[in-house]
C-alpha cells in the first residue's frame, strides 16, 4: 500500500501518480500510454504518446464512462469495473480506481489484452491510496496545484477560496523539522473552514485537533480543489468526524487564532486602556496590524498601525479614553490577502474627577519647609468602587527628581491632603512639584517655584601678612536662581580678639558677584576675617583665619653727651636695623625733645630705605635748664634718652683735683671755669651767676 505523505519536498502527489503510470507503461510493451482522470473529466496525471491531447482523452473517456455506467445500470450488470474499446489501430482500456477516478490505458493493435488488464488491476489498487484523501472525498477540479508554502501569502489564486460561492478543499503537504512529514485536507464551504483531516505516518486525526497542525513550522506545497455543493455535502456525510462544531473564517488557515485582552471591561473617562493582542501561534510572515477603538456612534478614539514580525505572538497597545460611551477595541491582522479581526467590547463611564494643588509660597529659601495642599473631588465615586487611588508627589529641581512620595486617597467626594518637604540646602534654582493621581483615575498638576540659595567664599590675597601690610579680602557671592537681588554684606577683621576693621553695605547681586575689603594691618597676632551675606531669612557666614607677623625691626639712639648747659647743641644719632620687606619703602622717623614734661620740639623725617642698616642724626640747641628727655620713634618702636641742662660752669678754684679729673674723664672739662678768667671780666652778671651756681 502506498503510504500517504511526503518522503521529501519534491515528491508531490502528481509526481507519484505520474511515476506509477510510467511503471505501468514500462511493465508491458503493449502499452503505448496511460492517464488518470476524474469522473468530471479532469486529467490528474498522464504519460501519453506524442500527439495525444490529454484533455481530449479525458473528455472522451468521461463520455464513454458515462455511457458504460448507464449500460450496466439499465442492464442490471452491477457497478462498472472495466471498459474495453477496440479500434482499427489499437485499444482503449479503462479501469475504475474508485468511484471518482479512472485509469485509462492506450494499447497497441496487436496487444495481448489478457496480460494488460491484470497489470491495470494491480496498478489501480496501488493508485487507489494516492487518490484517496479520505473516505468519500472526491478529487474535484484542481484549481491550482503545487503552490509553495513560502509563497502562499503572495499567490493571487489562493484568495479565490474566500469567495462565498466556493466549495472544495485545500490539500497541504508539509515537512516539519520536529513533527516530520504530514498532510492536511481542509474543507471549505462558502468561504468558511468547516472541517479538517490530518494524515501523519499512517495515523489520522480529524476536526479541530487536526487543524492545530496548520501552523506547524515547515516547508511544503499546497493544492486547491474545487467541488460541487453536492460533492462537498457527500464529503460531510461520509466524514462527520472531520467536520468542526463551529465553522471558522477561511483567514484562519493563514493567520493564527487571535485574542484581544483589555486591562478591564469598564473604564471611566480619563482612564488609560491597555490592550494586548495575542496569537495562538506565530504568523509565518510579517503581518500588518491595525488597532483602533470605536464607539457605538463610530467615534474614533485611537488608531495605531504597525506590524507583527514573524515568530512574534504578542503586541501591546495603549489608548486614552476621553468620551463616555460603549465602545469596541478592534485589532485587524492582515497577511497576504487575508484578514483576521478580533474585537473586545468596553464601557467608558462619565466621571467628573478634579485635582487641585497649591503651594504656600511661590519661592523658598534653601532649607525651608515647603507645604503643598492637594484636593481631589469626585462627582460619582461609586464608579471607582473597588479601585485603589493613589496620590504621588514628586519634587524636581533643575529637571532632576529629588524626592518622591506616595499616599493612598480615599474614594469619596472630596479629600484634602497636605504634604511637607524640607528643601535640601544643596539644591537651588528652578523647581517644580508634580502632583498626580494613579490607580483609579489619572490626573496631574505641576506647581513651579524657586529655591533661593546663596553660596559664599572668602579669599585672601596672602596667606601671611606683616604689620603695615595692606590686607585684601575678596568675598565671592553666588545666588541662585540668577536674578537681581539686594543682599546685606558685612565684614570684620579682628587681631588677638580685638576688632581693628569692619564694614557693612547693601549690594545688588545677580548670578556671581565679588566684593573687596581693604585695610592696613597695624597689629601683629592671630587674625580672623569674618564675612556674612544675608537675604531675607537666609544668611551665610564665612571665616578665614591667618597670622600677622611683627617685623624684625630694631631702633636704637644715643646722645653725644650725658649733660648739657644752656647754649650747648644737642646731637642725637638714631640707628635702624630694617627688615627686607621695607626695602625701597619710605619710613617715617620722629625726633621729640621734652623739657620738664613739656614738648619743646618735634622733627619728622621720611627715609627711603636702601639698605639693611640706616643712621639718622638730629641736632638742636639747648636754651633752657631743667630735666630733659629725647624720644626717637619709628615703626611703633620708641627709644627714650633722659638728661639735664645746667645753667653755669664749675669754678676751677673750688674744685678738688679728683673732681676735675672725673669731669675730664667724662668729657665735661668745658664745664670747668678758670677763676681768673671770671675776674677779668669784672662783669657783675657773671658774679651773680657763679654765686648762684655754687648755691645750686
Amino acid at each position: 500500500m502506498f503510504r500517504l505523505g511526503l518522503k521529501n519536498l519534491m515528491a508531490t502527489r502528481t509526481d507519484r501518480l505520474t511515476k506509477k503510470l510510467k511503471e505501468l507503461e514500462l511493465s508491458s510493451p503493449d502499452i503505448e500510454g496511460a492517464a488518470i482522470a476524474s469522473s468530471d473529466g479532469y486529467i490528474l496525471a498522464s504519460v501519453l504518446p506524442v500527439g495525444a491531447d490529454a484533455t481530449r482523452v479525458s473528455a472522451i473517456s468521461a463520455q464513454v464512462l458515462s455511457a458504460a455506467e448507464r449500460c450496466v445500470t439499465e442492464l442490471n450488470r452491477g457497478g462498472l469495473s472495466e471498459v474495453y474499446v477496440k479500434g482499427s489501430e489499437g485499444y482503449i482500456l479503462m479501469r475504475s480506481i474508485r468511484e471518482n477516478a479512472v485509469l485509462i490505458v492506450l494499447a497497441r493493435e496487436d496487444a495481448n489484452i489478457g496480460v494488460v488488464f491484470p497489470d491495470m488491476r494491480i496498478a489501480a489498487n496501488e493508485l487507489k491510496d494516492l487518490i484517496d484523501y479520505g473516505r468519500g472525498l472526491l478529487l474535484g477540479y484542481p484549481l491550482k496545484q503545487n503552490i509553495s508554502l513560502e509563497f502562499i501569502y503572495v499567490d493571487a489564486d489562493i484568495a479565490k477560496i474566500k469567495d462565498e460561492h466556493f466549495f472544495g478543499y485545500i490539500h497541504i503537504f508539509k515537512v516539519s523539522e520536529v513533527y516530520g512529514d504530514f498532510e492536511l485536507i481542509i474543507f471549505i464551504e462558502k468561504g468558511k473552514v468547516i472541517g479538517c483531516e490530518e494524515s501523519h505516518h499512517g495515523f489520522k486525526k480529524y476536526g479541530e485537533k487536526a487543524f492545530e497542525r496548520i501552523f506547524e513550522e515547515g516547508k511544503g506545497y499546497l493544492d486547491i480543489f474545487k467541488l460541487t455543493e453536492e460533492q462537498l455535502n457527500a464529503v460531510k456525510k461520509w466524514n462527520p468526524e472531520a467536520i468542526f462544531n463551529v465553522s471558522l473564517d477561511v483567514s484562519q488557515i493563514f493567520i493564527p487564532e487571535a485574542f484581544l485582552k483589555t486591562s478591564s471591561d469598564k473604564y471611566v473617562v480619563g482612564d488609560k486602556l491597555v490592550a494586548t493582542l495575542k496569537l495562538k501561534m506565530p504568523v509565518p510572515v510579517l503581518a500588518n496590524v491595525n488597532f483602533s477603538i470605536f464607539s457605538d456612534e463610530k467615534c474614533l478614539f485611537a488608531e495605531e498601525k504597525g506590524v507583527m514580525l514573524s515568530r512574534e505572538v504578542e503586541k501591546e497597545y495603549k489608548a486614552s479614553l476621553d468620551v463616555p460611551c460603549v465602545a469596541k477595541a478592534v485589532a485587524r491582522i492582515t497577511a497576504g490577502g487575508f484578514e483576521w479581526v478580533v474585537e473586545k467590547e468596553i464601557e467608558v463611564r462619565p466621571l467628573d474627577f478634579q485635582l487641585f494643588a497649591t503651594l504656600d509660597k511661590d519661592s523658598y529659601l534653601a532649607r525651608e519647609v515647603l507645604r503643598c495642599t492637594a484636593t481631589t473631588r469626585i462627582s460619582t465615586p461609586e464608579y471607582l468602587a473597588g479601585r485603589k487611588l493613589w496620590m504621588v508627589f514628586q519634587l524636581f529641581v533643575d529637571g532632576k527628581l529629588q524626592e518622591g512620595r506616595k499616599r493612598e486617597v480615599p474614594i469619596q467626594e472630596e479629600t484634602v491632603l497636605e504634604e511637607y518637604f524640607k528643601l535640601n540646602g544643596e539644591s537651588a534654582g528652578s523647581a517644580r512639584l508634580a502632583v498626580s493621581t494613579i490607580g483609579g483615575v489619572e490626573k496631574s498638576v505641576e506647581l513651579p517655584f524657586e529655591i533661593i540659595d546663596i553660596k559664599t567664599s572668602l579669599e585672601r590675597e596672602k596667606k601671611v601678612y606683616n604689620v603695615d601690610d595692606e590686607f585684601l579680602g575678596i568675598l565671592n557671592i553666588s545666588i541662585s536662581p540668577p536674578m537681581k537681588r539686594d543682599v546685606d554684606v558685612s565684614f570684620s577683621l579682628t587681631v588677638e580678639d580685638e576688632e581693628i576693621y569692619s564694614e557693612s553695605d547693601t549690594i545688588p547681586v545677580e548670578g556671581n558677584t565679588r566684593r573687596e575689603f581693604r585695610t592696613i594691618v597695624e597689629k601683629a597676632g592671630k587674625a580672623n576675617a569674618v564675612a556674612s551675606v544675608s537675604f531675607e531669612k537666609l544668611k551665610r557666614v564665612v571665616e578665614s583665619s591667618f597670622e600677622i607677623l611683627a617685623p624684625a625691626f630694631k631702633l636704637s639712639a644715643e646722645l653725644d653727651k650725658n649733660a648739657y648747659v644752656i647754649g650747648d647743641e644737642l646731637r642725637c644719632v638714631a640707628m635702624l636695623v630694617i627688615p627686607e620687606q621695607f626695602m625701597k619703602k619710605r619710613l617715617k622717623i620722629i625726633f621729640q625733645l621734652f623739657l620738664d614734661d613739656k614738648l619743646l620740639e618735634t622733627q619728622e623725617r621720611g627715609v627711603l630705605v636702601s639698605g639693611a642698616d640706616h643712621v639718622e642724626e638730629f641736632r638742636t640747641p639747648l636754651n633752657a635748664t631743667g630735666s630733659a628727655l629725647v624720644v626717637v620713634s619709628a615703626q611703633k618702636h620708641t627709644v627714650e634718652l633722659p638728661f639735664k641742662v645746667k645753667k653755669e660752669f664749675f669754678d676751677a678754684g673750688e674744685l678738688s683735683t679728683d673732681i676735675k679729673r672725673m669731669l675730664k674723664e667724662e668729657g665735661l672739662e668745658h664745664l670747668i671755669l678758670e677763676e681768673k678768667g671770671v675776674r677779668k671780666t669784672g662783669d657783675a652778671e657773671n658774679e651773680i651767676n657763679i654765686k648762684k651756681s655754687r648755691e645750686d
